[in-house]
């Protein structure tokens, strides 16, 4: 372990040079074949995006080449938010803006001014704005501090014939964090074919993933404490009258420090079908 440790870091004072502007770490050096079963660290990428947003399209495919490079480590959720993800006036454009996405951009102060995103929710001097070009560097600076977990989640999921989703999340404490913690379930949605603007052109079937479609605790936005060990069953019935296709549907499920809302560890699960 220690020789995987010591070529990463080697990796990252490369990159740090005037002429690499990457941080070209190998992809299997981060592919999960590590020493021992325990989980790997898993860091939430917020991207903050709209339909209207011209330059959104290149934050999602940096986001897409950011899961690719390090498919074990990086958990995306798209979050669409703000002016730019507001229906034009006059139109029947969809409405992919969620009150829990409005609440968190507001906490963390996200600006109108997309594409934004957040790394671990965690902050350089105050600020938890990051442009895309950094998420991928703030990623990699996060899993070589540690390339384990410091708890472990587990879930499973289902939706009944009545469009109820049940889950059960299990949460293990892996290295005595003596922090409070709070865990959050929220759906996701992937394959929602819709438009998009992208430079000076609209996309008329542009597909969307990882799109934040609810909360599905009690308090949506900031969950519920997390005592560990952590283990409960959950319900929520999927609102009625909404288009969301169940089939495409996964849960999210994160820790985050109670004090600071810096996230600890998240994962994503497959829901079965009904």
């Amino acid at each position: 372990m220690r020789r995987i440790l010591s070529f990463l870091l080697a990796l990252i004072i490369i990159g740090s040079c005037d002429t690499v502007e990457a941080p070209y770490i190998e992809p299997n050096s981060l592919n999960c074949n590590y020493d021992d079963d325990a989980p790997v660290r898993k860091v939430l990428i917020e991207d903050f995006t709209g339909y209207q947003c011209v330059n959104c399209p290149r934050a999602t495919e940096e986001l897409k080449s950011i899961v690719e490079r390090y498919p074990c480590h990086v958990i995306p959720v798209a979050i669409h938010y703000g002016f730019f993800a507001e229906p034009a006036f006059g139109t029947e454009d969809p409405d992919y803006r969620t009150p829990e996405g409005a609440a968190i951009g507001e906490y963390f102060e996200v600006t109108q001014a997309l594409p934004i995103g957040m790394v671990n929710r965690r902050a350089e001097n105050g600020n938890y704005n990051l442009d895309y070009e950094d998420w991928a560097i703030k990623l990699v600076e996060q899993v070589t501090a540690s390339l384990y977990a410091d708890v472990e989640i587990l879930a499973s999921a289902n939706f009944t014939a009545d469009s109820l989703l049940e889950y059960s999340i299990e949460i293990n404490d892996i290295s005595i964090l003596n922090v409070n913690m709070h865990v959050v379930a929220s759906l996701l949605e992937n394959k929602v074919i819709s438009k998009q603007k992208d430079g000076s052109q609209t996309v008329s079937d542009y597909e969307h993933n990882h799109m934040l479609r609810a909360g599905v605790m009690e308090d949506p936005v900031w969950g519920t404490p997390a005592n560990l060990p952590f283990s409960r069953n959950f319900s929520y019935a999927v609102p009625s009258g909404v288009t969301w296709n169940l089939d495409n549907m996964e849960l999210l499920v994160y820790v985050y420090n109670s004090d600071t809302k810096e996230v600890i560890q998240a994962e994503v699960f497959h829901i079965d079908g009904i």
